[in-house]
């Protein structure tokens, strides 16, 4: 009886040693310390959302796929990871459940892609194919792209590395990944604005303060699908003190929506954005830009740009309806509210000014201006409340109605930044525009009913694509669509 006591003790005591021996060899660990961007996918939950094995059964080229990737060898509980290194190496690193049945899938689906024999060496397998490299072992796998001009046999090395590292050495100690760890969304990526472009980068970094730098600012996106919307979620993670402080001061400057300019129930908007600001934090802020701080500080035709943006304390909206028939100019408004009237004298010198210059700008009555173009009018100027306004459609300003605001307008509250657009109210539009990318997506726009914008802060924001069909997961609706219109080949 002590020997069987003892025997399940010591049982007990080598199951719990393996869990936590397991629970230490994170696959995340053969992610580099030097990444510049991290993205990663939760398979597992987008086929059980996505309903993939209920979509693809009746499609004939490919009812094979959930049998294909059943049998890949690759591990389908465990996010697939995508990164960019310090070196501009394009990576892919996923968790295996079968070295055998991976091996065979790169054989048999493959071959034609990479070329090349799978070697041995050091406990790997790997192929070596010019600047590509696939490494692998009984526990993951890594693909690997240089765009440095390294070698294949040389990326083979990295990845074997990689996969050595210890946790001390890998991405995991950076103290963004605590963040990353909680993320349980289907997909989520994080990067640091490092990655800008080359040509780009130069102008980047002069709108920054000068001890912040590119690599000093990450940001964290992450997805989520549910039963008719989508949710993408964003954060900034500054990485340095001089990085949060410019944040602070950014957030100091934005202010809740007071409401003031929100649209007319029986008029809806195409779009509509609008957000509260300090303008003359505003200022302060964009002057830290040398090319924003020029544009700023600059009069044109008499026009004090910085007199008219210091001036707005409070909401600040942009509204467009979309056109009649028969006509292509927006209905367009753009609405601020002001400390005082004082631009008023600027603009009196700009319609004087503009005259002499042979520009149709008038003066149609006391603090308004009508600027008269081929496309259509513009009228610009201070109401007696204060509030400037810049619009081709006069209706688009006209005071509330007694049929009050569109429901939604109910959400606006306690956020700094609202967007709107309905999206359905557009596809009509969106079908004529002969744009061949705009065309692809819209198997995908014509579920949608409106994309919704919010953020109670400058630092964190929530983007949510609200569907028509409410009562199916989003991400269904948009694969059965997308099988529908090209998983036979067929065409839009």
């Amino acid at each position: 009886m002590k020997k069987s006591v003892f025997r399940t003790l010591c049982l007990v005591c080598v199951a719990v040693m393996m869990a936590a021996c397991s629970n230490q060899d994170d696959y995340r660990q053969c992610i580099p310390s030097d990444v510049k961007a991290l993205c990663a996918i939760d398979v597992a939950s987008i086929m059980e959302k996505g309903g993939l094995k209920d979509l693809v059964k009746d499609q004939s080229s490919m009812n094979n796929l959930s049998e294909l990737f059943s049998e890949s060898g690759i591990n389908l509980q465990e996010k697939v990871y995508m990164f960019m290194t310090g070196k501009e190496d394009l990576v892919c690193l996923i968790r295996l459940d079968s070295e055998r049945k991976f091996k065979k899938f790169l054989k048999n689906e493959f071959d034609a892609l990479i070329k090349g024999e799978i070697k041995s060496d050091d406990g790997f397998s790997y192929i070596d194919d010019g600047p590509v490299a696939v490494v692998f072992n009984d526990d993951v796998a890594i693909w690997s792209m240089s765009q440095s001009g390294a070698t294949g046999e040389a990326m083979c090395l990295r990845s074997m590395n990689w996969i050595k590292q210890k946790r001390e050495d890998s991405f995991m100690m950076n103290k963004d990944f605590d963040v990353i760890d909680k993320e349980q969304s289907d997909f989520f990526a994080w990067v640091s604005m490092d990655v800008i472009p080359a040509p780009f980068k130069l102008t980047t970094q002069m709108s920054l303060p000068r001890d912040v730098s590119l690599d000093d600012i990450h940001y964290l996106a992450s997805m989520r699908f549910e039963n008719g919307k989508g949710i993408i979620r964003s954060t900034v993670l500054p990485a340095t003190q001089a990085a949060a402080e410019m944040y602070d001061r950014q957030v100091a400057m934005m202010k809740p929506i007071q409401g003031t300019f929100l649209p007319d129930k029986d008029n809806p908007l195409f779009f509509w954005l609008g957000f509260s600001v300090d303008g003359r934090k505003f200022c302060k802020q964009l002057e830290e830009n040398p090319d924003a701080r020029q544009m700023v500080e600059g009069v044109t035709f008499g026009f004090n740009i910085k007199k008219l943006i210091s001036s707005i304390n409070g909401d600040v909206a942009l509204g467009v309806a979309l056109p009649d028939s028969g006509k292509q100019m927006y209905p367009v408004a753009i609405r601020a509210k002001l400390e005082n009237d004082s631009i008023l004298e600027d603009m009196e010198t700009m319609q004087q000014m503009m005259t002499m210059l042979g520009v149709d700008l008038k003066k149609v009555e006391n603090r308004k201006y009508c600027l008269k173009q081929e496309a259509g009018d513009f009228y610009f100027g201070v109401d007696r409340k204060n509030h400037f306004y810049y619009t081709s459609d006069e209706q688009l300003i006209q005071p509330d109605n007694e049929n009050g605001r569109p429901d939604w307008t109910s959400e606006i509250d306690k956020n700094c930044l609202y967007m709107r657009m309905d999206v359905a109210q557009g596809v009509e539009m969106f079908r004529q525009i002969p744009d061949p990318k705009l065309q692809s997506l819209m198997p995908v726009l014509r579920l949608m009913d409106t994309i919704v914008l919010k953020s109670e802060n400058n630092k964190d924001c929530t983007i949510v694509l609200n569907a028509i069909n409410t009562e199916e997961n989003f991400l269904k609706q948009i694969l059965r669509a997308c099988i529908t219109v090209y998983g036979d080949n067929q065409t839009n």
